[in-house]
């Protein structure tokens, strides 16, 4: 009789751990969908034509930042000429970089 009790112990045990690994499946599962597709939605914006401008109005615009011109793409590099803000003023910001060329390492 006491065999029987031991028995479901370990049963019951064995049943807790494969519910814990099913959670931590579909934990890791998940945040592997998510991870791919938020990488997906920047690689989307990165190389469309008109993604800085899109960096203009969704995060640019809400800090207080205006811009005169822009011109490059976010996956080539980009130029910003008259940027201001009420802290700050810039004639011309430029970064220089090849997003394909820092992927391939």
């Amino acid at each position: 009789m006491q065999n029987s009790g031991k028995e479901t112990k370990k049963k019951s045990h064995a049943k807790r751990l494969i519910k814990a690994g099913r959670h931590l499946f579909v934990a890791f599962h998940t945040l592997l969908i998510f991870t791919i597709l938020l990488a997906s939605a920047l690689f989307y914006i990165a190389f469309r034509p008109d993604g800085l401008s899109l960096v203009n109005t969704f995060f640019l615009e809400p800090l207080g930042m205006e811009i005169n011109r822009s011109q490059g793409s976010l996956s080539e590099g980009f130029s910003l000429h008259g940027l201001h803000s009420q802290t700050i003023d810039i004639k011309t910001l430029s970064l220089d970089y090849n997003l394909t060329a820092i992927l391939k390492g």
